[in-house]
């Protein structure tokens, strides 16, 4: 292998371990003095649409939403995350998408970072969950041949989380509306405004902005996000279009009755029902 293919590899992993840390310290900051120090949590299970809640987060309360950081933050900013609930809370904001919808988009986000030079150790992990899970001579391409399999790795070991979708669902569902506010990704996509407006005001104890709102929601909107030409091919890669009930399209009988028999309780809870 050339010189300089080994430093790039050593390289992103000393990146990957930087980033690892700061965020285990930034956990702590925000647990012991989130709310003294002015953080702002936007929070979710992965693939829910975390990142853009964030970003919308940051631009209305016009604080920095640190991406990628490689030392830990401790100032007044929005801090993106997918944590449990814990005591002390800072001002937190959870968004809920589908768990169906949350499956799929998962599978394909890990079956592309598998094949992936962005994050060489999440791909190797990646590599050798499919492989245990599916099995080494499986197709990665067939999705609604191995949703079932995926769906129930998930559920019984997560692989970014502490916590199953149901199970980090409804932990947050259980904190008292005055420390969170639940934001649903299906809401946000049809109206920012209309979605957003309300949940915030509650947490700030104060109607909202218009006027900010509106810009937010014209900065983040959903149809800037799919604007793929700046970004970098590999990062256009990781994106897709994230349409509601897209799961209908690629769940089988048995990837439905699996999902379903895990949360059906939370998906009517949440108002999406089961098939």
């Amino acid at each position: 292998m050339p010189e300089h293919s080994t430093t790039g590899i050593a390289g992103r992993l000393v990146d990957e371990q930087l980033r690892r840390v700061s965020a285990r310290a930034t956990k702590s900051v925000a647990r012991h003095y989130g709310r003294r120090l002015g953080m702002w949590q936007g929070c979710g299970y992965p693939k829910s649409g975390t990142v853009w809640l964030c970003q919308l987060l940051g631009s209305y309360l016009e604080l920095p939403y640190p991406r990628r950081y490689r030392m830990p933050i401790a100032m007044a900013s929005v801090i993106h995350t997918h944590w449990l609930p814990f005591p002390q809370l800072p001002p937190t904001m959870y968004i809920v998408r589908d768990g169906r919808d949350v499956m799929l988009s998962l599978y394909h986000y890990e079956s592309r970072l598998a094949s992936s030079t962005r994050n060489p150790s999440a791909a190797r992990t990646r590599t050798e969950r499919f492989r245990r899970v599916l099995g080494p001579r499986a197709d990665l391409r067939d999705v609604s041949a191995n949703l079932p399999r995926f769906i129930e790795s998930q559920l019984e070991s997560p692989s970014w989380v502490e916590a199953a979708w149901p199970q980090h669902v409804q932990a947050w569902l259980d904190v008292p509306r005055g420390m969170v506010a639940i934001v649903r990704y299906e809401d946000l996509r049809h109206d920012v405004g209309a979605a957003l407006g309300p949940p915030l005001a509650r947490l700030l104890g104060e109607p909202v902005d218009e006027q900010a709102l509106q810009i937010a929601a014209t900065r983040f909107g959903f149809a800037r996000q799919q604007d793929r030409t700046k970004r970098p091919a590999e990062e256009r890669a990781f994106l897709r279009q994230g349409e509601p009930g897209e799961w209908k399209t690629y769940f089988t009988a048995e990837a439905c009755t699996i999902f379903d028999q895990a949360a059906a309780p939370v998906l009517d809870q949440l108002g999406y029902g089961t098939r």
